[in-house]
């Protein structure tokens, strides 16, 4: 009986996952009604995966998604006066937005809800590095921006920055 559990707690994790995570996403920096629609989806399949997670009520749901949105078109905002192709300025905006998202959670959850979503946080982590291939062992100086930005983006999205 346990395993018939843990085989259909795997299957659903298998199907649930990818319905939140890995779009493809072109963002057009110069247009703020696109910046609106994608921080607004995104946000959106932020908290659905979000509360697959953690045990949150709707007002702090609510509360999560409208900092978290004004977070992210922050984030896209940058890229109409910087280049999101220099890495260290890529990794510098992403370790700024992981920062902020952590902030808001651990304002908005108990502790123990808090540390649920710091495992979400790793497990993403890791396949971060597994996607960038990543060797953590050897010193590099783009290293440190990297470690700091890896799991900046829950759904492990793949992004494209427009501008026309």
């Amino acid at each position: 009986m346990i395993q018939r559990v843990v085989l259909l707690c795997i299957l659903s994790w298998g199907f649930i996952l990818p319905t939140y995570a890995q779009q493809k996403i072109v963002v057009n920096v110069l247009q703020e009604t696109n910046i609106e629609e994608v921080a607004k989806a995104r946000s959106k399949r932020i908290v659905q995966l979000l509360s697959s997670k953690i045990q949150w009520d709707s007002l702090h749901q609510t509360m999560f998604f409208n900092r978290y949105m004004d977070a992210e078109r922050r984030y896209f905002r940058t890229f109409r006066t910087e280049n999101p192709k220099v890495s260290s300025v890529l990794l510098r905006n992403q370790g700024l937005l992981r920062l902020q998202r952590n902030e808001i959670l651990r304002s908005l959850l108990p502790p123990t809800e808090y540390s649920k979503f710091l495992t979400l946080e790793s497990e993403v982590q890791k396949k971060d590095i597994l996607r960038q291939k990543l060797d953590i062992h050897t010193s590099t100086p783009i290293l440190k921006g990297q470690m700091e930005a890896l799991g900046w983006d829950l759904l492990l999205d793949t992004f494209s920055f427009e501008r026309k």
